[in-house]
């Protein structure tokens, strides 16, 4: 039997004057960062091996060729349409096509297909009314946090979790496999980096369990942005009741 260890990260203070403006143009310029890495950079570094792999065959075969130059294309295509629409807003296309449950899917469907891993996905509650700002957040987060699984954890299985409850919401990303020492240099990696960025840039919280060899638990929070439609009929029609305060419930250390 054991306890995760946790740490927690949150962002609630504000910065007066013109220190706090500077401090946003900052985290702007590390969130377009993070956009590059998350997205365009993993396309192209994907469309780059498929090239290289060329380098060591002597004489690839017409239909070897056909399908790694393909595939190559396909990737190096995605790149500029996820350029461009960053250029719009930072948007992954995928939630700009498909909305956002569809695109969790079928970025779940597709971390899924990359290893031998289980990947599962649970939602709980309304999540088709969110702002467009909270839906990239939540995409991103995601996404990274599945991708670390994949690469670190050496897990079997991973489970995603979505969960809206008054005006929060919740992601939970976990994995059984080998964990970290959340004290060394491995909790400062640029993914948990960029899913603090994030959390903090939404002005929510994380909070990551995890031990060497204990599995990890990432856990998000974030408070409620409605789409702006939804937003105006709340302020035209007046509530029934006033909602009760808001708490933040970030769970308990597990023993596994």
């Amino acid at each position: 039997m054991f306890e995760r260890k946790s740490t927690q990260v949150s962002q609630s203070e504000e910065q007066p004057g013109h220190g706090w403006l500077l401090d946003t143009f900052d985290r702007e310029r590390r969130l377009i960062a993070l956009e590059i890495h998350d997205g365009i950079i993993q396309q192209v570094t994907a469309a780059l091996m498929r090239l290289q792999a060329f380098q060591e065959v002597e004489e690839p075969s017409p239909d070897e060729v056909r399908l790694s130059v393909g595939a190559a294309v396909t990737l190096l295509g995605k790149s500029i349409d996820e350029a461009r629409q960053m250029i719009n807003g930072l948007r992954p296309p995928l939630l700009e096509e498909c909305g956002f449950l569809v695109a969790i899917e079928r970025l779940v469907s597709q971390m899924r297909e990359s290893g031998e891993v289980t990947i599962t996905l649970s939602v709980d509650g309304d999540f088709t009314r969110l702002a467009a700002s909270l839906e990239n957040v939540v995409y991103r987060i995601v996404q990274e946090s599945l991708a670390n699984a994949l690469r670190h954890s050496r897990s079997d299985r991973v489970e995603v979790r979505l969960t809206r409850q008054d005006a929060r919401i919740q992601v939970d990303v976990e994995d059984w496999g080998i964990g970290f020492d959340a004290k060394t240099d491995k909790a400062n990696h640029f993914g948990l980096t960029g899913i603090r960025e994030r959390t903090a840039l939404a002005g929510g919280h994380v909070r990551i369990e995890t031990g060497a060899g204990k599995g990890t638990l990432v856990t998000v929070e974030l408070p409620l942005i409605l789409s702006e439609s939804d937003r105006r009929k709340s302020i035209a029609r007046p509530e029934s009741a006033s909602p009760g305060p808001s708490q933040s419930v970030i769970g308990r250390n597990r023993a596994v």
